[in-house]
């Protein structure tokens, strides 16, 4: 017989407030309030393994300083929840579900908007748990939450309207991950699972000037070559895929009417999307060959 292995219920509070204390200074205040009742089930008597019950505050901060009209820094600091992990088939706890986690995120950064154009730059950093399947030099396993994986990264973007026809959306990040006090030595100093350290992409919508309504976009998405296990030996290359396509935008019977025209992965390249562990086993997923979606939407 199967059992439910998780019960997980959240009951939330959010508040958010702006706070102007003149035109050059801000700060958005805020943050959720939740009140997390968890019952987590042994897989194979149904029995009940762990009840969790607590009260986390997550908060949310910013302030902005506008020197000028066309300029804005900032910095931001955050907190997230997530669920526990399950411990894969082969864990000397398999099944068991651990307790959520908490993340945090700081963000610091400039943006600048030039005409129709929003040009920005960041640095990040985001912390979490490190959730894994911890060996014991014996050929054995425990599935644990111990030590953190930290990403640190430098994004550069621009958005917005290059002409009156041309609207564009470009970004280009650097990210450094790394995974400190799991007590598995292997697992640490290189760049953690499924992170590359270069990712990019570029998109562009033109408006046809000959025929009203009409568009064709198009873009690259590229991704730096990635590890695939924990111990970093093993990584799966980069790629750069190209998708294009267009938007007729009309009225029939008197309502706006848009269709839609999308190739992805125009040249039909084979590559592997992301790389990971499900049920504790190393995996890759192949990226999704050519693919073209007509469709068709009415607004009332």
């Amino acid at each position: 017989a199967s059992h439910r292995t998780l019960d997980s219920r959240q009951y939330g509070l959010f508040v958010t407030d702006r706070i102007r204390f003149n035109e050059q200074w801000q700060t958005i205040l805020g943050g959720r309030e939740v009140r997390l009742d968890e019952k987590a089930f042994d897989g194979v008597t149904g029995s009940q393994a762990r009840h969790t019950q607590q009260y986390v505050f997550l908060p949310r901060a910013s302030l902005i300083y506008k020197p000028v009209e066309s300029i804005s820094l900032y910095t931001s600091y955050s907190k997230g929840l997530s669920l526990g992990g399950t411990a894969p088939w082969f864990a000397s706890n398999a099944d068991e579900t651990l307790a959520p986690t908490t993340s945090r995120q700081l963000e610091a950064g400039v943006k600048y908007d030039w005409r129709r154009i929003s040009f920005a730059a960041a640095v990040f950093q985001t912390r979490q748990a490190y959730q894994y399947a911890k060996p014991d030099g014996a050929g054995n396993f425990t599935y644990v939450q111990q030590g953190e994986q930290k990403n640190t990264g430098l994004e550069l973007s621009a958005n917005g309207w290059a002409t009156e026809r041309l609207q564009i959306a470009t970004s280009v990040a650097a990210i450094r991950a790394r995974v400190t006090g799991s007590g598995t030595p292997d697992y640490e100093g290189h760049q953690a699972i499924n992170v590359p350290k270069l990712r990019a992409s570029v998109y562009a919508d033109y408006a046809l000037p000959w025929v009203n309504g009409l568009a064709v976009l198009g873009g690259v998405q590229y991704s730096a070559k990635k590890s695939a296990n924990r111990t970093g030996t093993v990584e799966v290359g980069d790629y750069a895929v190209v998708n294009v396509g267009s938007r007729y935008t009309t009225r029939v019977d008197g309502y706006e009417t848009v269709f839609r025209l999308s190739v992805d992965n125009l040249f039909d390249k084979r590559y592997w999307r992301d790389a990971g562990e499900y049920m504790g086993d190393d995996y890759l997923f192949q990226g999704a060959p050519l693919t073209a979606r007509l469709s068709a939407s009415v607004n009332f």
